[in-house]
């Protein structure tokens, strides 16, 4: 059963949904069900969560995964499947109160053939627009194909994509990857 409601705020989202079953985001005011995970998928996120926990030294950073969210907008949430968060301004909280970050570094979000939508452009559209973020991995399990969006100098973004089996640096947190580090299940 859905509380009542939309469309809801921040907020409100969190107040409604805390206790419903299922993953749901909120998107402009409205709660989306996201489809579940495969194992593979998650297997993939597990792989990107160990290999991040090795930044180099450096600032201090938060890297969490797909259960955190990234406040994208006045009254939208999303959950990426891993976010790295270096900004004071999220790790200053109350990690008791806090309830999405809003200043990630690098965000990585997996897309299978059961998370594959229609929104997926908007999703990506959303996280691009985050000030702070330096790097986004769109690793497409179904083509075997990981697109880096890549913050260049001058605040713009480039994109390229790479396939088997080429080596994956993540500049941002200074990190080397094999493909198969990635994608091994």
């Amino acid at each position: 059963m859905h509380p009542p409601g939309p469309p809801y705020s921040f907020n409100a989202f969190f107040d409604a949904y805390a206790e419903v079953e299922g993953r749901w985001e909120l998107v402009d005011g409205l709660p989306v069900q996201s489809p579940p995970r495969t194992i593979w998928h998650a297997s993939i996120i597990g792989n990107l969560l160990v290999a991040s926990r090795v930044i180099p030294e450096g600032p201090r950073c938060l890297v969490l995964g797909s259960q955190f969210a990234v406040q994208t907008g006045l009254a939208t949430v999303r959950y990426p499947d891993l976010g790295v968060f270096c900004d004071r301004r999220d790790l200053d909280c109350d990690p008791n109160t806090l309830r999405a970050g809003r200043f990630p570094k690098v965000i990585a979000d997996v897309i299978s053939p059961a998370t594959h939508t229609p929104l997926d452009a908007k999703r990506v559209a959303e996280f691009l627009a985050i000030e702070t973020l330096e790097l986004l991995l769109v690793i497409d399990i179904d083509r075997e194909v990981i697109t880096f969006h890549e913050r260049d100098a001058g605040g713009g973004w480039q994109m390229r994509t790479v396939e088997r089996p080429a080596s994956i640096y993540l500049a941002p947190i200074d990190i080397h990857l094999s493909w198969d580090e990635v994608m091994k299940s």
